[in-house]
Order: C-alpha cells, then sequence, then structure tokens
C-alpha cells in the first residue's frame, strides 16, 4: 500500500520531508556524544523555527556560539524544506480527500486563504514573482503560503517546490549574513553599543511622535473663510432733468 504512495508526486515529497526530519535529528544524534550544549540546542531550535520563523532560528543558532554561518544556513534549510515538503505533500492529498484530519483542515484553510489573497497579484509574475513573495516574507506570507500559491498558479508540484525552496535559501543567506554583520558590528561598538542604542530608541520616539503631529495637522479642517461684506443694493435711478 506504501509503495504506489511513495511512487507518487506527493509522496516523493513527503518522503524528501522525512528525509530533512532524520538529518536533523540524525546531526543531533552524532553531536550527542561529544558536544552536549550543541545537540540540545538543535533540538531546541527545531521548534522555535517552526513556531517563530526562520529568523527566530537563526538568532538561537548564531547568539549561541555553538554554530558556524554555514552550519546556522545549513540547519535553516533542513527545518524550512522538512515544514515545506511535509504540509506541501499533505496539502495536496487534502484536497484528493486521502487526507481529512481536522485540525490541519482548519490550519489548511486559513493558509490556503492567505495565498488566494496574493494570487491575483502573482498571476501575471509567475515563478519569479512566487521566488521574490517568498524570499521576501510580509505578514502571513512565506515558504508554506508560498507552496500553496504555487499550486494555485497552477505550476507543477516540483516546480513549486524548488521555486519555493529557492527563495526561502536565499532568504537564509540574507538573515544569516545580516546576523553575522550586527554581531561584528555590536563587538565593534563595544561600549557604544548601549549609547547607540539609546539613540536609535530616541529617535524611533521623535520620528513617531513627529509622524503623529503631521497626521493631526492633516486632520484639521481648513480655517473658516472670513464671511464677505454684504454688497450695496443699488438704488433706482433717478431721472435725469
Amino acid at each position: 500500500r506504501w509503495l504506489p504512495f511513495c511512487r507518487t508526486q506527493e509522496g516523493a515529497i513527503f518522503l524528501l520531508g522525512l528525509a530533512c526530519l532524520a538529518a536533523i535529528l540524525a546531526w543531533a544524534a552524532v553531536c550527542a556524544d561529544t558536544r552536549a550544549a550543541k545537540a540540545a540546542t538543535i533540538l531546541a531550535i527545531l521548534p522555535a523555527h517552526i513556531m517563530g520563523g526562520r529568523a527566530a532560528g537563526l538568532a538561537i543558532a548564531t547568539g549561541s556560539g555553538l554554530f558556524s554561518v554555514w552550519e546556522a544556513i545549513l540547519l535553516a534549510a533542513l527545518i524550512e524544506g522538512m515544514v515545506v515538503c511535509l504540509f506541501f505533500s499533505a496539502f495536496c492529498l487534502s484536497l484528493k480527500k486521502l487526507v481529512t484530519v481536522p485540525w490541519l483542515q482548519t490550519v489548511m484553510r486559513n493558509v490556503r486563504s492567505s495565498a488566494e489573497g496574493h494570487r491575483s497579484r502573482m498571476t501575471k509574475w509567475g515563478i519569479m514573482g512566487l521566488l521574490l513573495f517568498v524570499w521576501f516574507p510580509l505578514m502571513m506570507t512565506g515558504p508554506v503560503v508560498g507552496s500553496v500559491l504555487g499550486y494555485l498558479l497552477g505550476l507543477r508540484h516540483w516546480v513549486t517546490l524548488l521555486t519555493v525552496m529557492a527563495g526561502t535559501i536565499a532568504a537564509i543567506f540574507s538573515w544569516a549574513f545580516l546576523m553575522d554583520w550586527v554581531d561584528g558590528l555590536t563587538e565593534k561598538a563595544g561600549a557604544l553599543a548601549p549609547m547607540a542604542a539609546v539613540l536609535v530608541l530616541v529617535s524611533g520616539i521623535i520620528a513617531v511622535r513627529l509622524r503623529s503631529y503631521r497626521q493631526t495637522l492633516q486632520a484639521k479642517p481648513p480655517p473658516a473663510a472670513p464671511p464677505r461684506a454684504p454688497r450695496p443694493v443699488a438704488g433706482p435711478p433717478t431721472a435725469s432733468r
């Protein structure tokens, strides 16, 4: 019964997601003998990344000091690959009425509703639009919604998966090197870091207040025009003699 399923596109994608999960657990198991702290951090990053997104997972990895930048990128890519492959295969199977888990159906309806909201804007951009959609995620966007969006755009399963993972890996690289640059900048700043943080905070408060004041001025009604003096009424013309 499982062999025909594994030969389908959905089955192959599902197995790929399981392979990513197995790779993460194997990495943690290898580190458990010699570097128990790193193994525990890998297992802690897994739920943090799933719940908080790639930024949360990368922040923990780089902030722990146990991972190089490349190791943090690899771990994030494995987690994203696991999530996207497992969800996308389950989504496709649910459309074929082969998966009917109540709570999973609710999640999929919410994700599909979010993807439907971006469908009209992405139709004309195709694969490139989907890649940028995943690379620069906004609220309720990213690889999971992007995979459903690729399905709604009519892309083939593997094209959707490769496009979504390309955008995801590009985003992971961007986040990882940005965090590494910020860490290096903080170390060089040293004692100036608290002062810079206060300066940024004060600047933000001033910017918010100026924006609020500008909006208040725009909301005020224009001053009323002064009343015009009544025009004198001309009397009847006098007869000339």
